[in-house]
C-alpha cells in the first residue's frame, strides 16, 4: 500500500487492494484491508497429522473467510 501511495495512486479509486492472512493492524490501515483470513492452525494440524501417520501427499481444500473493507472498492460493508 505504501508503494501504490508512493507511485501517487489511489486506493481503491485506482487500485484494488487485497491480502492473504493480514494482521491486526489490517483492519486500521487507510483504507481499511481486505483480505482472506485463512485457518493456518487447521492447516498445519492437518499437515502434522498426514505426517505422523504416514499418509501420502494429498490436496485438501479449507473453507477460507472473506473480509471485505474499503481497499477493494466493494460496496458491501462487512462489521470487521
Amino acid at each position: 500500500m505504501h508503494a501504490i501511495h508512493e507511485h501517487q495512486l489511489r486506493i481503491p479509486e485506482d487500485i484494488a487492494v487485497a491480502s492473504f492472512d493480514g494482521n491486526a493492524g489490517s483492519a486500521h490501515t487507510w483504507p481499511p484491508l481486505t483480505l482472506v483470513q485463512q485457518p493456518v492452525q487447521a492447516m498445519a494440524e492437518a499437515a502434522m497429522a498426514a505426517m505422523l501417520i504416514g499418509e501420502p501427499p494429498t490436496h485438501t481444500l479449507f473453507e477460507m473467510d472473506l473480509i471485505l473493507r474499503r481497499s477493494c472498492g466493494c460496496t458491501y460493508k462487512h462489521p470487521n
